[in-house]
């Protein structure tokens, strides 16, 4: 992949999307998101039942726990999938699944997911509704060029994991809270190596599915 792929028409069937709202309008929130680079030191999060406080400061936002026991979300990352993996053209496994959650003034900083090039993320856009005047946009470049995409409903896009990214915080026209999912694929027969590559005590490892 050279360039992004944006996804302008709906991602998932209808009733898959108001499943997805169901569970962001009823799931457990946290102030809990932190955006840092593979060069600093990660947030210590979740890592065990009784962990639940960030130790790392940075700017933080809304983010909900144990997303890979939702059922739809897994649906909806089982369809993604299936819509992705044409444009990748490899056999791939969902690895991650990652609620963000932003209101006005919560800005979050250019990341990267994974450092392997073999590793693709998804980003769909979960609001119900969303004026464009709210701001919001996605943004990620690579090699010095940028991609803006507008936060539409039930749209998203692909990247590669390796790429800086962020989302925008709303702006002050909004109090509604942004949100996004985010959903991470490795090459099927990278799994290991991936697992491998990470540290025990790593926020990415604790949310793996097994």
């Amino acid at each position: 992949m050279n360039t992004p792929i944006h996804y302008d028409g709906e991602v998932l069937p209808l009733p898959c999307f108001f499943g997805i709202d169901d569970e962001l309008h009823h799931g457990e929130w946290a102030l809990c998101n932190s955006s840092y680079s593979f060069d600093s030191k990660p947030p210590v999060m979740w890592v065990g039942p009784e962990q639940s406080r960030v130790t790392y400061k940075d700017n933080l936002c809304w983010g909900m726990r144990w997303e890979h026991d939702k059922q739809q979300f897994l649906e909806a990352a089982t369809i993604i999938k299936m819509k992705i993996q044409k444009h990748i053209k490899k056999d791939i496994r969902l690895c991650k699944i990652h609620v963000n959650g932003q209101t006005f003034g919560q800005i979050s900083t250019f990341h990267k997911d994974f450092k392997q090039d073999w590793v693709w993320t998804f980003v769909l856009f979960t609001n119900m509704e969303w004026n464009q005047e709210w701001g919001g946009e996605f943004i990620c470049y690579n090699d010095d060029k940028y991609y803006h995409y507008p936060y539409v409903p039930n749209r998203g896009v692909l990247i590669p994991s390796n790429w800086q990214h962020r989302g925008v915080s709303p702006n002050n026209s909004t109090d509604k809270l942004r949100t996004t999912i985010g959903f991470s694929y490795v090459q099927a027969d990278k799994w290991d190596e991936l697992i491998d590559s990470l540290a025990s005590t790593s926020k990415t490892k604790s949310r793996f599915l097994s």
